[in-house]
C-alpha cells in the first residue's frame, strides 16, 4: 500500500490540479491524502466560503460521483467511480482510498456494473 500525501500549494486552483494529476499515479489499494485544506476558507489563497472552485467543493463533487449509483440517474456516471473505495473528510484533510470497484447496487434502484478494465 502506498500513501501519497499532497502537501502542495495552498491556492485552491493548484489543489484541484494536484488531485487531478496525482490521483492517476496512485496505485490501486492505496491512499491519497491532501492536507492543509483550511486555506479553502481564506480569500488570500483564491478561496473563501461559498466560492466556486474550492478544493473542498471539488471533494464534495467527487463524493457525489462516488455515490452516483444511489442518485436514480441524477448524477452522471464518471470513470472516477471505478477507482475509489472510500473517502473521508477530516479537519483540514481530504482522503480518498483507491481500490477498484466491481458490481455496486443501490438498495432501491438498479445496479451498475463497473468493469475492472476502466
Amino acid at each position: 500500500m502506498v500513501i501519497m500525501i499532497d502537501d502542495g500549494s495552498y491556492v485552491c486552483e493548484h489543489m484541484i490540479t494536484n488531485f487531478v494529476v496525482l490521483y492517476n499515479h496512485v496505485p490501486d489499494n492505496s491512499v491519497y491524502l491532501a492536507e492543509d485544506k483550511h486555506h479553502n476558507y481564506w480569500p488570500e489563497f483564491g478561496c473563501g466560503i461559498g466560492k466556486e472552485g474550492r478544493c473542498v467543493e471539488f471533494a464534495k463533487q467527487k463524493i457525489d460521483e462516488f455515490n452516483a449509483v444511489h442518485s436514480r440517474s441524477a448524477i452522471k456516471f464518471v470513470s472516477f467511480i471505478v477507482c475509489i473505495h472510500s473517502s473521508c473528510l477530516y479537519e483540514s484533510i481530504v482522503v480518498f482510498e483507491k481500490r477498484r470497484q466491481g458490481f455496486r447496487q443501490a438498495p432501491l434502484t438498479s445496479g451498475i456494473f463497473l468493469p475492472r478494465d476502466q
